[in-house]
């Protein structure tokens, strides 16, 4: 058989990657949320996140890299789903994370290696770019509760309860301040 050209394999990644649109966050549909944003939603609210966090940085960000970033942090969920949090009371967060790296290689490794590195600088969260993504993972999903909270949907008390795991900063004050701003909302006074 033929190596398989670079047309071929966008077209595969972009047809494997496409159920993400059909995928819906699994933690809002646990919680009672009807029609739940999809994955793919939240990439693209992740990738807008970041980039607008990026871009009011000082000092030197690299709005490119954390916009790549932003788009490709969730490919894993095209073959293992979305598990929640609470998933991992179940599963061995070893586990989950060695499952989602194999379907993120098997994935991206065909389309080259810069997108592979990409995701690993992602998991790994030690550059200020992967910083930035790890953040506006949080504050676009933490907007979103606080959006269906004002809508009436689903119970979403447990997301502002779970401080630690859904309001992490990664360092970052902007991001600091990004969630405050979020839990100030969300008490009503603004």
């Amino acid at each position: 058989m033929a190596e398989s050209t670079a047309v071929e394999r966008i077209v595969d990644l972009i047809l494997e990657l496409d159920v993400l649109e059909k995928l819906p966050r699994m933690g809002f549909l646990l919680q009672g949320v009807t029609d739940p944003e999809s994955v793919a939603a939240h990439c693209f609210g992740v990738a807008l996140t970041a980039m607008l966090m990026a871009d009011a940085m000082e000092g030197p960000v690299d709005a490119e890299r954390v916009v790549r970033m932003a788009l490709l942090h969730e490919v894993s969920e095209a073959k293992v789903t979305d598990l929640p949090y609470r998933t991992l009371r179940y599963i061995d967060a070893r586990t989950k994370s060695a499952a989602e790296r194999a379907v993120a290689h098997d994935l991206l490794e065909p389309i080259g290696e810069a997108y592979t590195s990409l995701w690993e600088e992602f998991e790994a969260a030690e550059t200020l770019e992967a910083r930035i993504v790890r953040a506006a993972d949080k504050i676009q999903m933490m907007a979103k509760v606080l959006r269906y909270e004002q809508e009436g949907r689903g119970n979403l008390a447990d997301f502002w309860v779970n401080v630690e795991f859904n309001e992490n900063d990664w360092d970052i004050p902007l991001a600091q301040g990004l969630f405050e701003e979020i839990r100030c909302r969300h008490g009503g006074d603004k």
